[in-house]
């Protein structure tokens, strides 16, 4: 990731501005129901940006991990939160580990960011060991086509297991 680059201010409200023009023409809900999240849930929105896939998933969800390594991006999420009256969001700033629990996220959100990935195994370790044994990761990249999603994120660990329109899901590769 460009580290830079990412915490640039101005590139942020740039991004910000982008994603809501994004999600007026395309509502984040739509990629939460692809994603097939299910009532109760825990939610990992990692690389969550200004948040409208987090505010989104915390309408069923049990709780949502919003995860950034910009403190503009949590900012973001929790002023749109307390705004909205959410109370199930809490924000993570990081680069890489989350700190969450081990086996206690029953589904992880990349939606527009593994591309930025350099180190792809580390990331997926760090999903392997906070995701549920029955666990999934929902990905979305416009940047990616579907092939390259798929050969990105299949490892030892993940495997894919459906597409659901642009969203790719992928569990936990069975031993």
């Amino acid at each position: 990731m460009n580290k830079e680059k990412t915490l640039n201010p101005f590139y942020f409200h740039m991004m910000s501005f982008w994603f809501a023009v994004r999600d007026r023409k395309n509502p984040p809900e739509e990629k939460i129901e692809a994603a097939e999240i299910k009532g109760g849930e825990t939610i990992l929105d990692y690389g969550c940006g200004p948040g409208g896939f987090t505010l989104a998933a915390s309408k069923n969800a049990e709780m949502v991990y919003a995860a950034d390594i910009n403190p503009m991006a949590l900012k973001s999420v929790e002023k749109r939160a307390s705004k909205k009256k959410i109370a199930n969001i809490k924000t993570i700033l990081t680069e890489k580990e989350t700190g969450i629990p081990k086996e206690s996220v029953d589904t992880v959100l990349l939606f527009d960011i593994i591309h930025k990935f350099s180190d792809m195994e580390s990331f997926l370790r760090e999903f392997q060991a906070i995701l549920k044994p029955d666990g999934k990761i929902a990905v979305d990249d416009h940047h990616m086509t579907e092939q390259e999603i798929i050969k990105k994120m299949s490892s030892g660990q993940f495997c894919h297991c459906k597409t659901n329109g642009s969203v790719v899901l992928f569990k936990r590769r069975e031993s």
